[in-house]
Formats: structure tokens, C-alpha cells, sequence
């Protein structure tokens, strides 16, 4: 077992149907008579019954044979040609020996080696030189007409029907070798074909792990950022302000008591606005913005708070007549949160309108607004606009915005209904 665990043999299975070939071989050409007698022991051996010196050494031929299924060669060509050529050195030895070679399993097993070892052009080539060594040793062998003579009953044949029978025997000998061999092809290239889609597989899988992990560093990175931003913009203004409002009290607050009033309720104002700030942006980074709600029910609550919010006017229509997965819906409602958020910060507008329908296949946004508008490419460091971006391109879909100075803002989303389906 500890030899099997160090093995480089990438398929253990192979190494078996190995192993039982030349398992095979060994039963076919083992003198059993002398074994039975060395392992008994009964009597003392006779001469005939010892197990022959040329057998034993054909054994160990074997055995090292088998063994070198264990470690097969990774290294260069020239080291898969050298382990090649000792595979069928020790068939040669053993054949010269034996005769265990006129069995074509170790051939088998030369060809399932190279077909893991070798290319296509290669394997090929090893094939065609094991199948001419097999029939060179096979003729050689059928050649010896005093053997095949011994085997005949009386009358004994002619030499011609004995050279019939010769070539009759080699080639049915061939024809079921080679039927062997297209088998043995047939198993190991599907059997590698599965090794090798399986290794692509688990690449695969290994690169989508990694790309997650950038992904979601990304998304941590992007959420620091915005984060940092709403910090800056909103509450570290609002806490500026108050100092000022604080300073300007302290100076004032034994001359000019009114003033100081009116700058520490200016800070009182301020330290509302910025405790509002706080709640909004704590609102926008939580993890489940619907809480298991629909997407109209939510929007319905984000509208309300933004009317209340603002002095601008809001239409929305909501047409969703196929499901949405929690990975669309909550897209599409951070998408309008977020385009709501920019139209109250820095629009200017007096409407807005927000058209949401689903038709088969795809999810469509419409956010438009008739405040200052911007030009879109120099404002290229907008966390709120490539935030919204980025969400609708990782669900697949496009995001568009058509804004200028002073024609308003319109912002087109449109998310693919089937790709998230899918992956759902």
C-alpha cells in the first residue's frame, strides 16, 4: 500500500488492468508441476521438477517488468524513449529465457504506459514497433517445426500443411492483437481524455475561485471608497460647519448673547444633519437592503423617504410581471437609490421619473430628472455612477447615462433576465 501511495502513475486503474496481464502471463507460462513440487516438498525433487534457473530469472523479469508501472517518466523525451527501450529489453530477455513474449499482454502493457507518457504521433510509433517485435518473436517461435511436430498426432503432417498452418496460426495471432490494441487505445485515450477534463475542470474552478476573491476585493475596496466619500461630503462638511458655528460662540457668548444663541443652534442644526447622514449611509450599506420585501414594496418605501427628503416631485411605474432573483432585485434597488441620492445632492431638479418593467428576458431601468445635468465624461471619478455601473454589468446587462449641462440627466439600465436565472 505505501508503494501505491508513491506512485506517479496517474491512473491507478490502468495500473491494475496492467498488473492482471501480466498475471495472466505468468499463470500461462509458469511450470506448475515444479512449482507445486518446491512449494510441497514432499519428496525430494527430481531433476524434471526443479523450477528452471532460466524461468526464475524470466520471474524476476516480470516482476521488474510490473514494477516499473510505479514510477513512469515525466522528464524529456530521451528519458521516455530509454524506459521504453528497457520495457522491451526485459520482454527480449524474458523471451530468450522463457518465451512468456509470444503472449501479447506485456506488449498491451508497453502501449497502455505510452499512451500516458507520449504523444499521439509517438504512441503510434511504440505501437507499430510492439506489434512488429511481437510477430518477429511469434514467427521465430512457430518456426521450429520440431516443437510443432511434437504436438501433432500421428500421421504427422507435411511441412507444407505444417508452413499453412504456421501462417494460419500467425495470422489469426495478429488479427486478435490488433483487436487488442484498438481496444487498449479506445480505454486509455478515454480514460485521459477524462484525466485531462477533469484537471481543466479543477483549473477552472481554481481561476473562478481566485477571480471571486479579486471581485470581492474589489467590491470591498469600492465600498471603502464610497464610504470615504460619503464621510468627506457629507458629515465631515456638517462637522466643519459646527466647529465654526462652536468657535464663533465661544467668541461671542459674554458680548452678544443672541449670537451666541444662534451660532450654538446653527451647531444643534448641523449635528441633526450630520446624525441623518450618518443614518442614511448606515441604511445604504446594509447587507439586505429589501428585507425579504419585493422590489415594488421596497421601492414604494425608498420613494416616500426621498419625497420626504426633498422638495422634488417623484412619478414612478413599476410593470414586473416575471421573478426576479435576490441578485436583480437587489441590484435595481440599490441602482435607483443610488441615481436618488446624486438627483438630491447635486441636481437641482423639480421631477423625477422612474419607469421599471420586465419584459421575457430582460429587466429595463429608467431614472430621469430635468436638474443642471452634467457631462458624463468629465465627471469620470463619481464613486455613485460606477458603483451603479458595475452592478449592472456583473448581472450581465448594460448601463447607459444621457446627461449635458443644463438638459437634465436619464439613466437606462438594462439587466438580462435569463443569465441570472440560470446561475440562480
Amino acid at each position: 500500500m505505501n508503494m501505491l501511495k508513491k506512485t506517479n502513475h496517474p491512473f491507478r486503474l490502468l495500473l491494475y488492468v496492467e498488473w492482471v496481464l501480466l498475471s495472466m502471463t505468468v499463470i500461462a507460462e509458469v511450470p506448475w508441476e515444479s512449482v507445486l513440487s518446491f512449494i510441497t516438498w514432499s519428496l525430494p525433487p527430481s531433476p524434471s521438477q526443479k523450477i528452471p534457473f532460466a524461468w526464475q530469472i524470466t520471474f524476476i523479469s516480470i516482476i521488474i517488468f510490473g514494477l516499473m508501472g510505479l514510477r513512469l517518466p515525466k522528464g524529456s523525451n530521451k528519458q521516455k524513449w530509454l524506459y521504453t527501450a528497457l520495457e522491451f529489453g526485459l520482454i527480449y530477455l524474458a523471451d530468450w529465457l522463457g518465451g512468456w513474449s509470444r503472449l501479447y499482454a506485456p506488449y498491451l502493457v508497453i502501449i497502455i504506459r505510452s499512451c500516458i507518457i507520449f504523444d499521439n504521433s509517438k504512441r503510434y510509433l511504440v505501437a507499430g514497433l510492439a506489434i512488429i517485435s511481437y510477430l518477429f518473436s511469434l514467427t521465430a517461435s512457430l518456426r521450429n517445426l520440431q516443437l510443432i511436430q511434437q504436438q501433432w498426432l500421428t500421421p504427422i503432417p507435411s511441412i507444407e500443411e505444417l508452413r499453412m498452418q504456421v501462417g494460419f496460426i500467425t495470422i489469426t495471432a495478429s488479427f486478435y492483437f490488433s483487436l487488442s490494441i484498438i481496444f487498449t487505445f479506445i480505454l486509455v485515450n478515454a480514460l485521459i481524455s477524462e484525466h485531462q477534463s477533469r484537471q481543466k475542470l479543477a483549473l477552472a474552478h481554481e481561476q473562478l475561485r481566485q477571480y471571486s476573491l479579486r471581485i470581492e476585493d474589489q467590491a470591498i475596496l469600492q465600498e471603502r471608497n464610497y464610504i470615504a466619500r460619503e464621510i468627506h461630503d457629507s458629515l465631515g462638511h456638517a462637522l466643519t460647519a459646527q466647529r465654526i458655528q462652536l468657535e464663533n460662540a465661544l467668541l461671542f457668548y459674554q458680548t452678544e448673547p443672541d449670537k451666541t444663541y444662534n451660532y450654538i443652534n446653527g451647531a444643534m442644526q448641523l449635528t441633526v444633519m450630520a446624525l441623518k447622514e450618518i443614518r442614511q449611509s448606515v441604511s445604504k450599506l446594509r447587507s439586505n437592503p429589501l428585507q425579504a420585501e419585493d422590489l415594488e414594496s421596497a421601492l414604494s418605501l425608498l420613494v416616500k423617504d426621498f419625497s420626504q427628503r426633498s422638495n422634488i416631485s417623484l412619478d414612478y411605474t413599476i410593470d414586473i410581471s416575471h421573478p426576479l432573483t435576490v441578485d436583480i432585485n437587489t441590484a435595481a434597488f440599490r441602482i435607483i437609490q443610488e441615481a436618488l441620492t446624486n438627483i438630491s445632492k447635486y441636481s437641482a431638479a423639480q421631477q423625477v421619473i422612474i419607469n421599471i418593467h420586465s419584459r421575457p428576458g430582460n429587466l429595463y431601468l429608467k431614472i430621469e430628472d430635468n436638474g443642471k445635468g452634467f457631462n458624463p465624461e468629465q465627471n469620470t471619478t463619481g464613486f455613485g455612477i460606477q458603483g451603479m455601473r458595475e452592478r449592472a454589468t456583473t448581472l450581465g446587462g448594460t448601463f447607459y447615462i444621457d446627461s449635458s449641462p443644463d438638459m437634465g440627466c436619464k439613466i437606462q439600465v438594462n439587466i438580462p433576465l435569463i443569465t441570472s436565472l440560470i446561475e440562480e
